[in-house]
């Protein structure tokens, strides 16, 4: 895809669009609050802000999906539209510098217009504070304690370094630390099982920790309502059914000799640990700090039906999680970290105008344009609309690259014309999920399906007086392959795109994902509450 290589060009003459601060007259208005007249929009249309997930910008041609796919509407629109790119990763967005940004993560930090601190690094500074005497009381006499979660220094849905605090923390306890790794190989390299495991046990040598079992991500992880998955995983925990190693090692190599990366994982069982399955009257730390992934494991755990589940009567433990997994748990689990909502997002001041607006997407990505998207509300603004598409059920899908975008698109285009809506925000999953298969082939046919639908999405919002602003949350598809040619599944470091389709005499400067929604309500024509600290991206040369 042509891409123009100077994104830091400035026009001395611009200035910020008007706020049109007559609307209100003067007076402050709060979010929520009814008002009589909606604002003047400066558009007939909605604004569709178009986040396509997994799409970076980089250079060099070689493992690039986005560079290497046929995509005539991405290169006229890079040709005639005003461009310029964003930062998603560490400092930008909340992480520890050098931390590869994510989806949660990135929409968070899309909504609120601001730099949010992220539970990544929260955690590892207040783990010091965290109180286990509920816990210590709970495991009295006979319970043991378990940790699951993702062990892994990715940083998307957990990290090693959290695991090692809960185990100095939890050494006070006197009682043996069982291990349920869940691996990782998509946000860190695809067969890194053993390093990860390795580099955990060093740091908790000396201390009553064992690893026990050991599971892939793809089953312990679902998010999708795959219970047949989902089964896997508990019957490994609650009655310890896998296949059982003699050690570590062995275990891995068995998983790899079956050409399976860290991911796919099937169940393992280590000897000497066939007797340590969980039970009401012990206690489980759900290690994960991201929500998504864990919700459908921990229902599991306090008596929640899931879809395609059979529970076990007597697995019903004390339940603590990392972060806070869903306001349903509220009474059923402790959360060690309780989430802090930002004020004045995106949807909320767009809701407070008295504005209607959709969130789509399918599936997989449902919850960052709404749960993320608003900050961690669950419940939808006054005048928000949702839509969510089912993804397609295959294993991987490199399988099936279109996913469901085709569906998204039909109804995108209806609701652009029909809908009435002033701010529409879509995800667009296709480069992020197939990107995570590691196939490079699906990988530009995936950028392909993308670039259709925004062939679609463009000619529908053009005929209504509606605008575009695209961006992505992070990069993924456009670096398939590492330094050393191995398959890179993991999110990237590159910067993304932000692209916008509108009026005319525009110019758009770099910045980052705080910028987003100033920008995009600087374009609705709304005032930017003093609570988001981005800068407005998107600017206009003076009208003389």
């Amino acid at each position: 895809m042509h891409m123009i290589a100077n994104y830091k060009n400035k026009i001395s003459d611009i200035v910020h669009f008007p706020s049109l601060q007559f609307c209100f007259c003067g007076c402050k208005i709060h979010v929520m609050e009814k008002i009589s007249q909606k604002w003047l929009k400066p558009i007939s249309g909605p604004l569709l802000l178009c986040i396509v997930d997994g799409f970076g910008l980089r250079e060099e041609k070689a493992g690039n999906a986005v560079a290497l796919a046929n995509t005539p509407t991405l290169d006229e629109l890079y040709q005639t539209c005003p461009h310029a790119q964003l930062w998603t990763h560490g400092e930008y967005v909340g992480l520890p510098e050098g931390q590869m940004g994510n989806s949660e993560v990135g929409h968070m930090t899309i909504g609120a217009g601001r730099t949010i601190l992220q539970k990544l690094d929260e955690i590892r500074q207040g783990m010091d504070d965290v109180d286990v005497s509920q816990l210590t009381q709970s495991v009295e006499g006979s319970g043991h304690v378990h940790l699951i979660g993702l062990l892994s220094d990715g940083g998307i849905h957990s990290h090693t370094d959290h695991f090692v605090l809960m185990c100095q923390k939890l050494s006070a306890l006197g009682k043996p630390i069982y291990v349920h790794a869940i691996l990782d190989g998509r946000d860190t390299a695809p067969q890194d099982a053993l390093k990860q495991i390795q580099n955990f046990q060093q740091q908790v040598s000396g201390l009553d920790v064992h690893v026990v079992d050991l599971i892939g991500r793809f089953y312990a992880m679902d998010r999708d309502g795959n219970g047949d998955r989902l089964q896997k995983a508990y019957d490994l925990y609650t009655r310890r059914i896998g296949t059982k190693f003699a050690n570590i090692d062995q275990a891995v190599q068995s998983q790899y000799g079956k050409d399976l990366t860290d991911e796919f994982f099937e169940p393992c069982l280590l000897e000497g640990f066939e007797n340590c399955q969980i039970q009401t009257g012990d206690a489980v730390v759900f290690m994960n700090f991201r929500a998504d992934r864990m919700r459908q494991i921990v229902r599991s755990f306090i008596g929640l039906p899931v879809p395609m589940l059979q529970p076990q009567q007597n697995a019903l433990p004390q339940v603590w999680c990392m972060a806070e997994y869903d306001k349903a748990f509220e009474g059923q689990v402790f959360v060690l970290f309780p989430p802090s909502q930002p004020k004045m997002t995106l949807g909320e001041v767009v809701a407070g105008r008295g504005g209607k607006q959709l969130r789509i997407a399918e599936s997989e990505k449902y919850a960052h344009v709404t749960f993320f998207l608003n900050g961690g509300r669950e419940k939808p603004f006054e005048g928000e609309d949702r839509i969510v598409i089912p993804s397609p059920k295959v294993k991987t899908y490199d399988l099936q690259p279109e996913m469901s975008l085709p569906e998204v698109t039909e109804k995108l285009t209806d609701a652009i014309s029909n809908g009435g809506y002033d701010l529409i925000v879509l995800n667009i999953a296709n480069g992020d999920q197939v990107g995570h298969s590691g196939s490079l082939e699906a990988s530009v046919t995936a950028v392909e399906h993308i670039d259709k639908c925004l062939a679609k999405l463009v000619k529908q919002l053009k005929s209504v007086g509606g605008e575009m602003l695209m961006i992505a949350d992070h990069g993924n598809c456009e670096e398939m392959f590492a330094n050393d040619g191995s398959m890179m599944t993991s999110h990237t470091l590159n910067p993304v795109p932000i692209l916008y389709v509108g009026r005319q005499g525009a110019s758009v400067e770099s910045g980052s994902l705080r910028d987003v929604a100033p920008t995009a309500l600087s374009l609705l024509g709304l005032d930017i509450p003093k609570q988001m600290t981005g800068e407005v991206l998107v600017k206009m040369r003076k009208v003389l």
